[in-house]
């Protein structure tokens, strides 16, 4: 089963997908990003997701925004390396987390086709997946086979009690 949350920044899906894993005793891979505050800015980060958020080195680093400037870096290749590389070594999990798809692999072919055949290969995902039209995030959204919940501040705790109660994650 491939399982996407969407709905706005900061209302939950990921915080749902946690809970949801702290009582499974599964395999779980996949990946997560996250935003960590640095000097001057904050750093997006890609790691796998059973790694701990502090462990990020510079290689994780997916995008960079400088809050003297406003201005926002994005690094393509990170996405296009170390993406493809965290699906693989994920495979023989029992369950893949994809924790966020977004706008900012826009520009990451590999990572878009190591998504691709992992949605095509008959593991369970769940994910999250931002709410913007983009041509990758569009693809995943049009497929039969995923199921898309819309998360909101008002809606957070009855999408978790129905996937709890659905058993989505064992």
């Amino acid at each position: 089963m491939i399982t996407f949350l969407t709905g706005r920044s900061q209302v939950g899906k990921s915080t749902i997908i946690k809970k949801l894993l702290k009582a499974s005793s599964s395999s779980i891979g996949g990946f997560k990003t996250k935003w960590m505050p640095v000097d001057g800015g904050k750093v997006l980060i890609l790691l796998p997701y059973n790694v701990p958020d502090e462990e990020y080195t510079d290689e994780n680093i997916a995008a960079r925004d400088n809050f003297s400037d406003k201005s926002r870096t994005v690094y393509p290749e990170v996405f296009d390396i170390l993406g493809p590389k965290i699906l693989a070594e994920s495979m023989d999990c029992d369950y893949i987390i994809m924790d966020e798809l977004g706008y900012m692999e826009s520009k990451s072919p590999s990572f878009q086709k190591a998504v691709q055949s992992v949605l095509d290969s008959g593991k369970d995902i769940l994910g999250v997946l931002q709410p913007k039209p983009f041509p990758f995030l569009d693809s995943v959204r049009a497929r039969d086979d995923v199921n898309l919940i819309t998360v909101s501040e008002e809606t957070r705790e009855d999408v978790f009690s129905s996937l709890s109660d659905a058993q989505i994650i064992k």
